[in-house]
């Protein structure tokens, strides 16, 4: 194996270590009047989650998410429009028109955004708690938590930094060889 393509696959195998975790992602359709839905995930180590729910629905306001827990055995963070460590650090309505089957229909979203929380080890169960105001199931909702706690180590970076400095090195010396 050459140096160069050693390089390549030791700064392949730290960067791996960098990539985000999977976020943990729920969609649920068929809403009718109030709503309480419950979905488990699995945290394998003490981390660190954002996260956010979207609602899309074809009249304005016409779903409302009231609050989002998640919960393992009595540990129970609790996420609403009161002002509290765990609340929706915003809430967002936006419209959009999409084209299906060449008629436009306008689609109205809102956005939850849900404070920081740091989730120890083990069986988590996401709920999120709603309204639908006009009883008609044409609306969803879509729940995502995402890891923000994967940042690299100082000593990943420099082996990262170190590896692709190596790479340069490797390359121009094989350039100023090959210009001779």
């Amino acid at each position: 194996m050459t140096l160069k393509k050693a390089l390549v696959s030791l700064s392949l195998a730290l960067t791996g270590s960098i990539v985000l975790a999977s976020p943990v992602l729920y969609e649920q359709g068929g809403l009718n009047g109030n709503f309480s839905k419950q979905y488990s995930f699995t945290v394998d180590s003490e981390r660190e989650f954002n996260g956010v729910v979207n609602t899309r629905s074809k009249n304005f306001g016409e779903i409302e998410i009231y609050s989002v827990v998640l919960s393992q055995g009595s540990v129970e963070y609790r996420f609403d429009a009161a002002d509290d460590a765990f609340k929706f650090l915003s809430v967002t309505d936006t419209s959009e028109n999409e084209i299906i089957k060449g008629s436009e229909v306008q689609w109205y979203r809102k956005s939850y955004e849900l404070s920081p929380v740091k989730l120890s080890a083990g069986q988590w169960v996401m709920t999120v708690n709603g309204f639908d105001v006009d009883n008609k199931t044409n609306g969803f909702f879509s729940a995502a938590l995402t890891d923000v706690s994967s940042v690299p180590e100082p000593q990943t970076l420099a082996l990262l930094g170190a590896a692709g400095l190596g790479m340069f090195w490797v390359s121009r010396r094989k350039a100023k060889n090959s210009a001779r």
